[in-house]
Protein backbone atom coordinates (compact mmCIF):
# COMPACT_ATOMS: atom_id res chain seq x y z
CA UNK A 1 0.00 0.00 0.00
CA UNK A 2 0.87 3.46 -0.61
CA UNK A 3 -1.96 5.58 0.95
CA UNK A 4 -2.15 9.27 1.99
CA UNK A 5 -1.75 8.20 5.37
CA UNK A 6 1.11 6.34 5.55
CA UNK A 7 2.79 8.83 3.57
CA UNK A 8 1.68 11.42 6.55
CA UNK A 9 2.64 9.64 9.28
CA UNK A 10 6.29 9.29 7.86
CA UNK A 11 6.00 13.28 7.04
CA UNK A 12 5.41 14.06 10.57
CA UNK A 13 7.76 10.58 11.92
CA UNK A 14 10.95 12.75 10.38
CA UNK A 15 9.92 15.96 11.29
CA UNK A 16 9.95 14.89 15.04
CA UNK A 17 6.19 16.41 15.39
CA UNK A 18 2.64 15.08 16.64
CA UNK A 19 -0.12 15.83 13.93
CA UNK A 20 -2.30 18.25 16.09
CA UNK A 21 1.62 20.39 15.71
CA UNK A 22 0.20 24.30 15.12
CA UNK A 23 3.64 24.69 13.82
CA UNK A 24 3.22 22.46 10.59
CA UNK A 25 -0.17 22.06 10.41
CA UNK A 26 -1.70 19.05 8.73
CA UNK A 27 -4.68 20.34 6.75
CA UNK A 28 -3.25 23.50 5.65
CA UNK A 29 0.57 22.83 5.24
CA UNK A 30 1.26 19.11 5.14
CA UNK A 31 -0.86 17.65 3.14
CA UNK A 32 -1.37 20.58 0.30
CA UNK A 33 2.66 20.29 -0.20
CA UNK A 34 2.59 16.48 -0.40
CA UNK A 35 0.42 16.85 -3.17
CA UNK A 36 2.00 19.50 -5.05
CA UNK A 37 5.08 17.00 -4.57
CA UNK A 38 3.46 14.89 -6.30
CA UNK A 39 2.32 17.05 -8.75
CA UNK A 40 5.59 18.46 -9.95
CA UNK A 41 6.99 14.97 -9.88
CA UNK A 42 4.44 13.65 -12.44
CA UNK A 43 5.14 16.71 -14.10
CA UNK A 44 8.47 16.54 -14.30
CA UNK A 45 8.97 19.85 -12.59
CA UNK A 46 10.75 18.96 -9.70
CA UNK A 47 13.79 22.16 -8.79
CA UNK A 48 16.53 20.76 -6.95
CA UNK A 49 16.49 23.73 -3.84
CA UNK A 50 20.13 23.28 -3.17
CA UNK A 51 21.26 24.04 -6.61
CA UNK A 52 18.26 26.29 -7.57
CA UNK A 53 18.45 23.24 -10.87
CA UNK A 54 15.66 21.26 -12.72
CA UNK A 55 15.71 17.36 -12.61
CA UNK A 56 15.35 15.83 -15.67
CA UNK A 57 12.38 14.22 -16.31
CA UNK A 58 10.64 11.95 -19.58
CA UNK A 59 7.58 10.48 -20.47
CA UNK A 60 6.86 8.16 -16.86
CA UNK A 61 5.69 5.02 -17.93
CA UNK A 62 3.32 4.52 -14.77
CA UNK A 63 1.65 7.97 -16.11
CA UNK A 64 1.41 6.96 -19.90
CA UNK A 65 -1.76 6.26 -21.79
CA UNK A 66 -3.19 5.89 -25.49
CA UNK A 67 -6.82 6.62 -26.92
CA UNK A 68 -8.06 6.24 -30.42
CA UNK A 69 -10.43 8.40 -31.61
CA UNK A 70 -11.89 8.68 -34.97
CA UNK A 71 -11.57 12.56 -37.26
CA UNK A 72 -14.57 13.59 -39.32
CA UNK A 73 -14.45 14.88 -42.86
CA UNK A 74 -13.52 18.33 -42.64
CA UNK A 75 -16.42 20.93 -43.06
CA UNK A 76 -17.84 23.85 -44.83
CA UNK A 77 -19.87 26.71 -43.57
CA UNK A 78 -23.04 26.92 -45.95
CA UNK A 79 -24.10 30.53 -44.36
CA UNK A 80 -22.66 33.58 -42.98
CA UNK A 81 -22.45 32.95 -38.74
CA UNK A 82 -21.89 35.37 -35.51
CA UNK A 83 -21.85 35.97 -31.95
CA UNK A 84 -25.76 36.21 -32.36
CA UNK A 85 -25.99 33.12 -34.38
CA UNK A 86 -28.02 30.12 -32.95
CA UNK A 87 -27.22 27.19 -35.34
CA UNK A 88 -24.51 26.25 -37.59
CA UNK A 89 -25.05 25.00 -41.45
CA UNK A 90 -22.38 22.84 -42.81
CA UNK A 91 -22.23 20.77 -46.49
CA UNK A 92 -22.46 17.21 -44.69
CA UNK A 93 -22.13 16.93 -40.58
CA UNK A 94 -23.69 13.32 -40.92
CA UNK A 95 -20.21 11.82 -39.43
CA UNK A 96 -20.05 14.47 -36.49
CA UNK A 97 -20.72 13.51 -33.22
CA UNK A 98 -23.84 14.43 -31.66
CA UNK A 99 -22.67 17.12 -29.39
CA UNK A 100 -19.03 18.15 -29.77
CA UNK A 101 -16.71 21.18 -30.70
CA UNK A 102 -15.37 22.06 -34.08
CA UNK A 103 -12.92 24.79 -35.16
CA UNK A 104 -13.63 27.90 -37.32
CA UNK A 105 -10.65 30.28 -38.59
CA UNK A 106 -8.99 29.25 -34.70
CA UNK A 107 -12.54 29.74 -33.06
CA UNK A 108 -13.50 26.85 -30.90
CA UNK A 109 -17.57 26.66 -30.98
CA UNK A 110 -19.45 23.74 -29.02
CA UNK A 111 -22.48 22.58 -30.61
CA UNK A 112 -25.17 20.40 -28.25
CA UNK A 113 -27.42 18.93 -31.12
CA UNK A 114 -27.03 18.08 -34.60
CA UNK A 115 -30.72 18.35 -36.80
CA UNK A 116 -30.17 17.19 -40.26
CA UNK A 117 -27.50 19.47 -41.57
CA UNK A 118 -28.14 22.03 -38.78
CA UNK A 119 -25.61 22.11 -35.56
CA UNK A 120 -27.45 23.79 -32.85
CA UNK A 121 -27.22 24.74 -29.15
CA UNK A 122 -23.94 26.72 -29.43
CA UNK A 123 -21.44 28.28 -26.85
CA UNK A 124 -18.63 30.35 -27.83
CA UNK A 125 -18.63 31.89 -31.52
CA UNK A 126 -16.28 34.50 -30.64
CA UNK A 127 -16.59 37.09 -34.03
CA UNK A 128 -18.17 36.88 -37.55
CA UNK A 129 -17.95 33.67 -40.02
CA UNK A 130 -18.78 33.98 -43.26
CA UNK A 131 -19.91 31.22 -46.02
CA UNK A 132 -17.30 28.98 -47.22
CA UNK A 133 -15.14 29.13 -44.48
CA UNK A 134 -13.35 25.63 -43.12
CA UNK A 135 -14.43 23.79 -40.24
CA UNK A 136 -12.78 21.57 -38.40
CA UNK A 137 -12.79 18.89 -36.18
CA UNK A 138 -11.42 19.56 -32.71
CA UNK A 139 -11.28 17.49 -29.65
CA UNK A 140 -11.58 18.04 -26.04
CA UNK A 141 -8.62 16.09 -23.76
CA UNK A 142 -9.88 14.33 -21.08
CA UNK A 143 -9.44 16.13 -18.17
CA UNK A 144 -7.13 13.61 -16.36
CA UNK A 145 -4.58 14.45 -19.46
CA UNK A 146 -1.19 16.21 -17.79
CA UNK A 147 0.36 16.94 -20.88
CA UNK A 148 -0.26 15.31 -24.79
CA UNK A 149 2.76 13.12 -25.76
CA UNK A 150 2.45 12.46 -29.78
CA UNK A 151 -0.75 11.62 -31.97
CA UNK A 152 -0.09 8.54 -34.17
CA UNK A 153 -1.75 8.99 -37.92
CA UNK A 154 -2.98 5.36 -38.41
CA UNK A 155 -3.68 6.14 -42.03
CA UNK A 156 -0.36 6.68 -42.82
CA UNK A 157 0.93 4.63 -40.01
CA UNK A 158 3.35 7.78 -38.99
CA UNK A 159 3.69 10.41 -36.56
CA UNK A 160 1.32 13.35 -37.03
CA UNK A 161 3.20 16.55 -37.49
CA UNK A 162 2.34 19.02 -34.83
CA UNK A 163 1.56 22.94 -35.35
CA UNK A 164 1.39 26.50 -33.64
CA UNK A 165 -2.42 26.86 -34.76
CA UNK A 166 -1.26 30.61 -36.11
CA UNK A 167 0.59 28.82 -39.03
CA UNK A 168 -0.52 28.40 -42.32
CA UNK A 169 -2.30 24.82 -42.34
CA UNK A 170 -4.42 24.58 -45.02
CA UNK A 171 -2.79 22.04 -47.05
CA UNK A 172 -1.09 20.05 -44.55
CA UNK A 173 -2.55 16.85 -42.50
CA UNK A 174 -1.56 17.89 -39.05
CA UNK A 175 -2.70 18.88 -35.53
CA UNK A 176 -2.15 21.95 -32.82
CA UNK A 177 -2.84 21.81 -29.18
CA UNK A 178 -5.26 24.86 -28.55
CA UNK A 179 -5.60 26.32 -24.56
CA UNK A 180 -9.42 26.89 -24.07
CA UNK A 181 -11.55 27.61 -21.13
CA UNK A 182 -8.92 26.03 -19.17
CA UNK A 183 -9.02 23.02 -21.41
CA UNK A 184 -7.18 21.69 -23.80
CA UNK A 185 -8.31 21.41 -27.61
CA UNK A 186 -6.77 19.48 -30.20
CA UNK A 187 -8.02 20.61 -33.38
CA UNK A 188 -7.22 18.20 -36.49
CA UNK A 189 -6.59 19.63 -40.07
CA UNK A 190 -6.78 17.38 -43.33
CA UNK A 191 -7.72 14.62 -41.82
CA UNK A 192 -10.31 12.20 -42.10
CA UNK A 193 -8.96 8.91 -40.33
CA UNK A 194 -8.51 7.40 -36.54
CA UNK A 195 -5.45 8.64 -34.95
CA UNK A 196 -4.26 7.45 -31.60
CA UNK A 197 -3.78 10.12 -29.17
CA UNK A 198 -0.27 9.35 -26.61
CA UNK A 199 -0.49 11.55 -23.23
CA UNK A 200 0.68 11.75 -19.54
CA UNK A 201 -1.74 11.51 -17.10
CA UNK A 202 -2.16 13.69 -13.44
CA UNK A 203 -2.86 11.65 -10.91
CA UNK A 204 -5.45 12.54 -8.33
CA UNK A 205 -4.85 14.28 -5.18
CA UNK A 206 -5.00 12.25 -2.23
CA UNK A 207 -7.74 13.21 0.35
CA UNK A 208 -8.82 10.70 1.85
CA UNK A 209 -6.61 8.63 4.31
CA UNK A 210 -7.00 5.56 2.32
CA UNK A 211 -6.15 7.36 -1.28
CA UNK A 212 -3.51 5.92 -2.69
CA UNK A 213 -0.35 7.56 -4.08
CA UNK A 214 0.01 5.80 -7.58
CA UNK A 215 4.41 5.99 -7.69
CA UNK A 216 6.03 2.83 -8.36
CA UNK A 217 7.59 0.54 -6.31
CA UNK A 218 8.75 2.17 -3.10
CA UNK A 219 9.62 5.55 -4.40
CA UNK A 220 6.39 7.02 -2.90
CA UNK A 221 7.51 6.67 0.37
CA UNK A 222 11.40 7.05 -0.09
CA UNK A 223 10.88 10.28 -2.12
CA UNK A 224 7.89 11.88 -1.04
CA UNK A 225 7.80 12.04 2.80
CA UNK A 226 11.69 13.22 2.87
CA UNK A 227 10.89 16.37 0.31
CA UNK A 228 7.93 17.66 1.85
CA UNK A 229 9.54 18.25 4.90
CA UNK A 230 12.69 19.60 4.11
CA UNK A 231 10.64 22.16 2.15
CA UNK A 232 8.23 22.45 4.85
CA UNK A 233 11.36 23.09 7.27
CA UNK A 234 12.93 25.26 4.87
CA UNK A 235 9.78 27.95 4.85
CA UNK A 236 10.25 27.82 8.50
CA UNK A 237 13.86 28.86 7.95
CA UNK A 238 15.68 25.77 9.23
CA UNK A 239 18.15 25.31 6.45
CA UNK A 240 20.44 23.84 7.55
CA UNK A 241 18.31 20.81 8.62
CA UNK A 242 19.11 17.35 6.63
CA UNK A 243 21.16 19.10 3.01
CA UNK A 244 22.65 16.27 2.71
CA UNK A 245 19.94 13.68 2.90
CA UNK A 246 18.18 15.99 0.88
CA UNK A 247 20.83 15.80 -1.57
CA UNK A 248 20.67 11.90 -1.50
CA UNK A 249 16.62 11.88 -2.49
CA UNK A 250 16.59 14.18 -5.50
CA UNK A 251 19.50 11.36 -6.38
CA UNK A 252 16.37 8.38 -5.67
CA UNK A 253 13.72 10.74 -7.60
CA UNK A 254 16.53 10.59 -10.45
CA UNK A 255 16.71 7.19 -10.20
CA UNK A 256 13.05 6.91 -10.68
CA UNK A 257 13.26 8.86 -13.62
CA UNK A 258 15.15 7.09 -15.28
CA UNK A 259 14.54 3.53 -14.42
CA UNK A 260 10.43 4.68 -15.43
CA UNK A 261 11.07 7.08 -18.11
CA UNK A 262 10.52 7.17 -22.16
CA UNK A 263 13.33 9.25 -23.32
CA UNK A 264 12.21 11.70 -25.59
CA UNK A 265 12.99 11.13 -29.50
CA UNK A 266 15.35 13.19 -31.17
CA UNK A 267 15.31 13.18 -34.91
CA UNK A 268 17.60 14.52 -36.97
CA UNK A 269 16.92 16.77 -39.66
CA UNK A 270 17.50 16.48 -43.41
CA UNK A 271 18.91 19.19 -44.79
CA UNK A 272 18.34 20.68 -48.00
CA UNK A 273 21.43 22.05 -50.20
CA UNK A 274 20.64 23.89 -53.34
CA UNK A 275 22.96 22.49 -56.40
CA UNK A 276 26.28 23.91 -56.71
CA UNK A 277 26.58 25.04 -60.37
CA UNK A 278 30.31 24.56 -61.44
CA UNK A 279 31.93 26.36 -64.84
CA UNK A 280 34.61 24.86 -66.76
CA UNK A 281 36.38 27.56 -67.65
CA UNK A 282 37.11 26.01 -71.29
CA UNK A 283 34.24 25.55 -72.66
CA UNK A 284 31.83 26.53 -70.02
CA UNK A 285 29.52 23.94 -70.16
CA UNK A 286 27.46 23.81 -66.76
CA UNK A 287 28.32 20.64 -64.58
CA UNK A 288 25.82 20.19 -61.87
CA UNK A 289 26.85 18.76 -58.44
CA UNK A 290 24.78 18.01 -55.64
CA UNK A 291 26.24 17.93 -51.95
CA UNK A 292 24.46 15.95 -49.59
Amino acid sequence: MNTKKEIVDKIYKILWEDQTSTVFDKEWEVVPKMNEIVDKICRCNVTNILTQTKIRGWILDFLYEEKTIRIPETKRLMEDIDENSTSITLDKPDDLPASWYISIEWNIVKYWAINDWVLSQLTWINWYHKAGSTVYFAYQMPSKVLKPADIFDNENQTLLSFVDFRENIWFRRCYTIKPHKWKKIAVFYNIDSPVMISYSKRLDPMETDDDECWLPDDYWIKIIPNLVCWELLIDTSEVQKGERLLSIWYAELEDMYSFYATPTKQFRKKIKVAPMIIWERDDFIPNAQTIW
